[in-house]
């Protein structure tokens, strides 16, 4: 299996995309996967939420990247899959081959262990797609 790209998106790239980029490498990682992540926001703050921050730090998980960036159409069409969380997309150019929307993820800020667990089921399967 050639390496897969996958890019994850949420609108500020603070929490959710920063959850399942970091998640990803390491299940990937576990089950000697190569797979590469990235997040970005469409519109992003200026930091990473601290508890997220906190969580991953407390399961021993780096944070992929120190502050939330901004999406580039470069980082759309590097990616094999985008896996796009709450983001409206419609100004970009992607490939709806590649997209795939979790729409059902709750808001880390409300309920963080929530969001974390489902996170982490959907990467579960994703991770199982692409191994069959």
């Amino acid at each position: 299996m050639s390496e897969e790209k996958i890019l994850f998106l949420c609108p500020h790239n603070a929490a959710k995309s920063i959850l399942a980029a970091a998640f990803l490498e390491k299940m990937a990682k576990e089950q000697g996967l190569s797979i590469a992540s990235d997040s970005a926001g469409t519109d992003p703050d200026p930091e990473i939420m601290a508890s997220v921050r906190e969580l991953l730090n407390a399961q021993g998980i780096p944070v992929i990247k120190e502050t939330p960036s901004l999406l580039t159409q470069e980082q759309l069409d590097a990616a094999s899959q985008i896996i796009s969380i709450g983001c409206d997309l419609s100004a970009w150019n992607v490939d709806p081959a590649k997209l795939h929307e979790w729409t059902d993820v709750p808001a880390p800020s409300q309920d963080l262990a929530a969001a974390s667990k489902l996170i982490k089921q959907r990467l579960g399967e994703l991770l199982e797609s692409l191994n069959s």
